[in-house]
């Protein structure tokens, strides 16, 4: 068609940048070097659509392209229909094929009533590719696809078997295609599930079936066809043609073949065209499993024929159908085709009948596969038996963003309930029709949220640190099979009681997530193998580390760190570290990402590590950091081995090489570290070097005192105190026990110091401890 033709064409009443967008479209068509011509450009005086039939040359193999065609007839000159819509440029034009062309190819959208032959050219949506890539691209993938189709490579044995295209149909089955394709044995076999539905009738439906859509969800539940007498039905429908209730789904499967014994495989794609029921057992016919969809359908109505139908009851019929090889992107060749049926009388089920019958599109339902596969997670063999302690504002984010990627906490405990001043911080939300429910227990509350995304999980209100003394109690919650701990609680007697010395029974490693400083610093600990190092040794090691870093040092120790008490109502007050939910939600994202990462790959192998993460200078982003913390050396204190020291090896390479450099003499020097009575054991983050006027000899190191008080005070002032003397030690050049002096110096240092000390020895073959403490 010349130019002039087609522009007379479409100056009706197309608006200026319509008219002036489409001139400009045909025209870089034409000029493609494989477009023979355009021709029949006609536009919709009502859609203002116009249709432009494109000429495409083909490469073919010369020996087609004497013949014209290819042996299973696409055309070496194929005419392709672009129909430009009146919202052009912003919205694709649709590709249309001619009337006869092969629908036995892949990748054809479902042709129902004998409508256009639309070709699936690309995966994703027309309209962004063109915004991205411009007219030229869909041209480019129209001729791929029609040489494709030509060469019959539109489905890849090596990619994979493509599902009969449903994008575009507006029923919907919702279904967990690993559970349904279970079913699917050598025999062929009819089984009923229960579907829920929520369905709209379009307004001016006046009744036609056509108009209604429906969403329903197949469960997990299997009816056997005793028990359908039981099964109830339901149907209600509101004012605003809505209507929702509970039906029966029909699940058949394929059988073997008589002549062979092999399982039937249906290897031609066709796509979707039923429309009736007498169809569809067409369909039941070619895929293997026409007489059990009709001993289904017969079982169903002498049920259903005892009851009272309501008009329009939906029911899902989903048809098994094994393919020559896996489907695109999945480990099954068990391809599941749902249709919806609505009716009102028993018979309309008669496979012979015109009953009608709606195509429906799968989707997955929400489980934790599917959800892995989403956010490109492995599914770890263990990380379903982790546990989370603390479900606050951190705890809940991280619990929902382990379950958005498949590996969601089993467990979850926290002894408190939600209150209103949550809502500023917290993952769940409040329903905003009733703020009732806002109330619950928060454990409860988050493991019915990760229930919601297809993953089991239970609650717990029990108290962590009175769970410790209930033996039976804690294996329930805790049991030694456990893959780890997270612990969100931000509490430090939740930390103590998961050190303490009577939770020896405790295999499970802990991670503990905490944020300090206003949302500025967040680090996450692991535990070490065998729990070495623990919680409390890293948290101490933590605290040395951000004590030697200026930077860090000025945040976490600074005022930043100190905690407020907010007013959450009139007498009310709750102690709290103000941050906003940004920050949490930054924090919690990393966390989870490296907690996914532990899951799925493994915890360390042979030390503890901290993740130290802090704000970027612009509030928008992180920086972490991993620091590995080695096993600590733990050594049992002579005079009472209920005490242990738990010395890290920071603490003790300076000790060992303060020993290497006074080898002929006695050194010693100053602990620093922490006390956990609840573990009753000194933690040793640091050593400081003794004063000046200590005096060393072969046979007795004596401490000095010139600025011992002052070097304390200023290690402490650094860090808060939180790090603070722990005692003494000092080393013995031959493999000795403690002497008769170091028990009298511990006796001394007991009876002046409320608090105990602890006196570490170092000697060639190790170390030895006495407990200085009044209460001995």
């Amino acid at each position: 068609m010349a130019k002039e033709d087609y522009k007379a064409v479409i100056e009706g009443e197309l608006t200026l940048v319509n008219k002036t967008a489409i001139k400009r479209a045909i025209s870089k068509i034409e000029s493609h070097h494989q477009v023979e011509k355009v021709s029949n450009v006609v536009a919709d005086s009502n859609t203002k659509d116009v249709d432009v039939t494109v000429n495409i040359k083909l490469n073919l193999p010369f020996n087609w392209l004497s013949q014209g065609k290819s042996p299973n007839g696409v055309f070496s000159i194929e005419p392709v229909t672009f129909t430009f819509p009146s919202t052009y440029p912003i919205n694709a034009p649709t590709i249309k094929l001619r009337d006869d062309f092969d629908t036995s190819l892949a990748h054809i959208q479902p042709r129902i009533d004998q409508g256009a032959i639309i070709p699936c050219i690309y995966a994703g949506d027309l309209d962004e590719l063109m915004q991205s890539g411009g007219l030229t691209v869909i041209i480019n993938q129209v001729i791929s696809w029609l040489e494709k189709a030509a060469l019959k490579q539109l489905i890849d044995p090596d990619q994979g078997w493509e599902p009969i295209r449903r994008d575009t149909l507006k029923n919907r089955v919702i279904a967990d295609c690993d559970f349904l394709r279970n079913f699917v044995s050598s025999q062929e076999k009819h089984f009923f599930l229960t579907f829920d539905f929520l369905g709209i009738e379009s307004p001016s439906s006046e009744g036609n079936l056509d108009n209604f859509s429906t969403y329903g969800i197949i469960g997990s539940q299997q009816i056997k066809s005793k028990d359908l007498k039981v099964t109830s039905l339901e149907y209600q429908k509101f004012d605003n043609n809505v209507f929702k209730g509970k039906s029966l789904a029909i699940l058949v499967t394929p059988g073997r073949l008589t002549s062979s014994g092999e399982p039937i495989v249906y290897d031609k794609y066709q796509p979707e065209y039923v429309k009736h029921l007498y169809e569809l057992s067409n369909k039941a016919n070619e895929y293997g499993c026409i007489n059990e969809l009709t001993n289904g359908l017969r079982n169903l109505q002498r049920y259903l024929n005892n009851l009272h139908l309501p008009n329009n009851l939906p029911l899902a019929i989903i048809l098994c159908v094994r393919r020559p090889y896996n489907l695109i992107g999945e480990t099954s060749n068990i391809e599941l085709i749902p249709y919806i049926i609505y009716i009102d009388r028993p018979d309309q089920l008669n496979l012979g009948s015109r009953t009608s019958v709606f195509p429906a599109c799968h989707q997955q339902s929400i489980t934790p596969q599917i959800l892995q596969k989403l956010s490109g997670k492995l599914l770890h063999s263990e990380s379903n038996s982790t546990i989370l302690l603390g479900c606050g504002s951190l705890g809940s984010k991280i619990a929902l963003h382990l379950a958005r990627s498949g590996n969601a906490p089993n467990k979850v405990i926290d002894r408190k309930y939600l209150s209103p001043h949550n809502a500023a911080r917290h993952a769940l939300c409040p329903i905003s029709s009733n703020q009732l429910v806002w109330i619950d227990n928060k454990a409860a509350s988050l493991a019915y949220a990760i229930k919601g995304l297809g993953q089991c999980c239970k609650g717990f209100t029990e108290d962590i640190t009175k769970i410790i003394s209930d033996k039976k109690l804690f294996h329930k919650i805790i049991p030694n099979n456990s893959w780890g701990i997270i612990n969100s609680t931000a509490s430090h007697s939740v930390r103590e009681a998961l050190t303490s010395k009577n939770i020896k029974r405790l295999k499970t490693r802990i991670i503990e997530a905490s944020l300090f400083s206003k949302g500025l610093i967040g680090t996450l600990t692991v535990e070490g193998p065998h729990r070495n190092p623990n919680s409390s040794d890293l948290i101490v090691s933590l605290y040395e580390h951000l004590r030697q870093d200026d930077v860090m040092q000025s945040i976490f120790y600074g005022k930043e760190n100190i905690l407020q008490e907010i007013s959450i109502g009139q007498g009310c007050s709750s102690i709290t570290m103000v941050v906003s939910d940004a920050k949490i939600s930054l924090f919690a994202a990393s966390m989870s990402e490296a907690i996914s990462k532990y899951q799925n790959e493994g915890l360390p192998t042979s030390t503890g590590e901290i993740l130290l993460g802090q704000l970027t200078e612009n509030n928008l982003g992180l920086k972490w950091r991993s620091i590995n913390i080695p096993p600590v050396h733990i050594i049992p204190t002579t005079n009472d081995p209920t005490w242990t020291v738990r010395l890290s090896e920071y603490a003790h390479s300076k000790i060992v090489n303060e020993s290497m450099s006074y080898p002929d003499v006695e050194t010693g020097g100053i602990l620093m570290g922490r006390i956990s009575e609840c573990q009753q054991s000194f933690l040793v983050a640091n050593v400081l070097s003794a004063p000046p006027d200590s005096v060393r000899s072969q046979s007795e190191f004596i401490l000095g005192t010139h600025g011992l008080n002052k070097q304390i005070q200023e290690y402490m002032s650094a860090c808060n105190s939180t790090l603070y003397c722990l005692g003494t030690w000092h080393s013995h050049l031959g493999n000795s026990h403690p002497s008769s002096t170091d028990l009298n110096t511990a006796s001394i240092l007991a009876n002046s110091n409320d608090d105990p000390l602890i006196m570490l020895i170092r000697s060639p073959k190790g170390y030895s401890a006495i407990l200085a403490d009044r209460s001995n």
